[in-house]
């Protein structure tokens, strides 16, 4: 076959047929075509491996939209449910650590007592400073420090000296030479505390080292740091500063004055409107030892002026006028040498009716307690209480004062507000805010704490059985924040119980409990009353704003305020025999707090109808008197009490 007969074989054969044929026996001659290459057969068998090994395609299914909207929903539920237990707990775990800071702060005052009875005077210090720094304006912790640094002003010569706060010692790559270099420097400079920073430093790595130097260095800082601190009214700095400057040299006579000085002042300014008989002892005293210190005598005859006008308006027009004495020979004034002549003549006329007659006849005496009279121009008998808030020393002032227009209130002691007056008027139901001592406590009409009751901060507005024996007070202590009246013995005897849910109870001369309350269901709110024994409730009206009842001394009539009935705050008066409600003094300022006089004819009120807060009275169909603008602030006017006692 030649080359052009071979290539005439079909190229249609199978492959198999033509690579894996054996070798025909053909004519002599016959060309046979060449065997296919591996390289050539290799696409053939990738491409079959291929289609065996591919998998046959599979369509996932998923959970559905519903299911998915479901578990979302629960995720979200469960977030907020952990993010809501966080909160709950952070907050009481806050309410933990306030009530342990409290009890940590009453036990270093009490400590704080018990040292100063034993004659520890150091410890006392120590323990009174550690409830100050839980509890800054804790004033009975301060006041009692201060008597005991008073006392111990002048170091007896066994007494050992204070020792100076040492800092612990700092590596420093400075030499003392030049930590010396420097502090003289910055003393020159007058840097004070950087001076004594590097003086510290220096006593700590060595005492020894030029310890005349770095002593009188250190206590010209002290001694002139405190003067500075005096000066600018920081006087519980400069004692401290003092105390260091004493701690260097303690038989320096110029340090001991300085201590003593701001020492008497500030125990001076604790009596500041608060007992001026007491103030004005205290800067008479400080006036005596350095006139010009500070402004004790701008001081000295204030206080003289404000305790002779507290005189003036008891009628005792003797001791006024020797206050206005006192005022005069310290700052002259021809306007207050003019009220003084005119004490000095009532003085002398009550003098000449006092004396006894030929017949022997003599003047009458009160018994001891006794409520001063009436001042001249008094509208009506016995003595209104009520408490402000002052801006200037971040208290509460406890005031009393005469139904007269323009009688001048008097203060008689801080940190107490809410007063209730007791059957016979010689007590006081208030509520004490002064740190340790919180609660509900008893006091005299003077203001002298006679008995703490309760204990808790919350508890208020406390009101007297009919005999003076017991209490109903409300107060918000539980863990729910809910308002609920308790029972309590007035002399603190007993604990407390609880009797229902409410707030500002009234007492009833003899019969029913008045307070702000709801039924069992929590609907028909307004105020209700109860029996003594909490055995029958029954509604006198039925708006829920009505609040802050107070029962006239017959229990006749009952008056309350509402924010409901008219569109602001008014008082308005409740018939007992027929139910009727009638308006009292409304207007469209705010009238609140309504009381009684003891004798029934007259109501007292807080309003700021004239642009500020006044106390008003009135009778139940006559227009308002106003009685005086009050000292002081109400920031939270819905939280006070007034009270009218005989």
């Amino acid at each position: 076959m030649t080359s052009f007969d071979a290539d005439l074989i079909p190229l249609s054969a199978p492959a198999a047929d033509v690579h894996d044929a054996a070798p025909s026996a053909s004519a002599p001659g016959q060309v046979q075509p060449p065997a296919a290459s591996q390289e050539e057969r290799q696409p053939v068998a990738r491409t079959t491996s291929r289609r065996r090994l591919r998998p046959a395609a599979r369509r996932w299914r998923g959970p559905s939209w519903r299911w998915l909207t479901v578990y979302s929903l629960v995720l979200i539920v469960g977030l907020v449910g952990v993010l809501l237990a966080g909160f709950w707990g952070v907050r009481a775990g806050l309410e933990q650590r306030s009530m342990a800071q409290a009890t940590a702060v009453a036990d270093h005052y009490q400590r704080g007592l018990t040292h100063a009875a034993a004659g520890e005077n150091a410890l006392a210090v120590a323990e009174f400073e550690a409830a100050l720094r839980l509890q800054p304006d804790h004033v009975e912790a301060r006041a009692a420090m201060l008597r005991v640094m008073a006392a111990t002003a002048t170091p007896q010569p066994t007494s050992p000296p204070v020792p100076t706060p040492t800092p612990p010692p700092v590596s420093t790559p400075y030499t003392l030479d030049v930590l010396l270099g420097e502090a003289q420097s910055l003393y020159d400079q007058k840097e004070w505390a950087q001076a004594a920073e590097r003086l510290e430093r220096i006593r700590a790595t060595d005492a020894a080292y030029e310890a005349n130097t770095v002593t009188n260095l250190l206590y010209k800082i002290y001694y002139t740091t405190a003067s500075d601190l005096i000066a600018a009214g920081r006087l519980e700095e400069g004692i401290r500063q003092s105390e260091r400057a004493l701690a260097l040299r303690p038989n320096d006579k110029a340090a001991l004055e300085q201590k003593q000085l701001a020492t008497a002042y500030l125990q001076a300014m604790g009596y500041w409107q608060a007992n001026w008989q007491k103030a004005v002892a205290a800067f008479a005293d400080l006036y005596k030892l350095q006139p010009n210190y500070l402004d004790v005598e701008t001081r000295l005859a204030k206080a003289a002026i404000a305790y002779g006008d507290s005189q003036a308006q008891r009628g005792a027009w003797c001791d006024a006028a020797a206050q206005y004495t006192i005022a005069l020979d310290v700052q002259p004034s021809a306007t207050l040498r003019a009220t003084r002549d005119a004490a000095s003549s009532r003085c002398s006329n009550q003098a000449a009716a006092a004396t006894p007659t030929d017949s022997g006849a003599g003047t009458a005496t009160s018994p001891e307690g006794t409520p001063p009279a009436a001042p001249a121009g008094a509208l009506a008998n016995g003595r209104i209480y009520f408490a402000t808030w002052d801006n200037e020393r971040n208290n509460f002032v406890l005031y009393r004062v005469a139904a007269a227009p323009g009688a001048r209130p008097e203060a008689l002691v801080r940190n107490m507000r809410q007063p209730r007056v007791a059957p016979g008027g010689a007590r006081l139901a208030v509520r004490n805010v002064s740190g340790s001592e919180i609660g509900l406590t008893t006091i005299s009409t003077k203001g002298e704490i006679l008995r703490r009751v309760t204990t808790f901060a919350e508890d208020g507005n406390a009101t007297w059985s009919p005999d003076g024996q017991e209490w109903v007070f409300a107060s918000n202590r539980e863990g729910d924040r809910r308002w609920r009246l308790y029972h309590a013995w007035a002399e603190g005897t007993e604990a407390t119980e609880y009797i229902v849910f409410g707030r500002s109870p009234a007492w009833h001369p003899g019969k029913n409990i008045a307070y702000e309350g709801c039924d069992d269901q929590g609907n028909r709110c307004g105020l209700w009353q109860m029996t003594p024994d909490r055995s029958q409730r029954t509604p006198l009206t039925d708006v829920a704003g009505d609040t802050s009842p107070a029962w006239s001394p017959g229990g006749s009539r009952l008056v309350f305020m509402s924010a409901q009935r008219s569109g602001n705050w008014d008082i308005f008066m409740r018939d007992s025999k027929t139910g009727k409600v009638t308006p009292i003094a409304a207007s469209p300022a705010i009238e609140g707090l309504p009381t009684w006089s003891p004798d029934g004819n007259w109501i007292a009120f807080l309003s700021n109808r004239d642009g500020a807060w006044a106390l008003y009275i009135t009778q139940p169909t006559a227009a308002p008197v106003r009685l005086l603008n009050l000292p002081g602030a109400l920031p939270e006017w819905m939280d006070e009490q007034i009270t009218w006692g005989p």
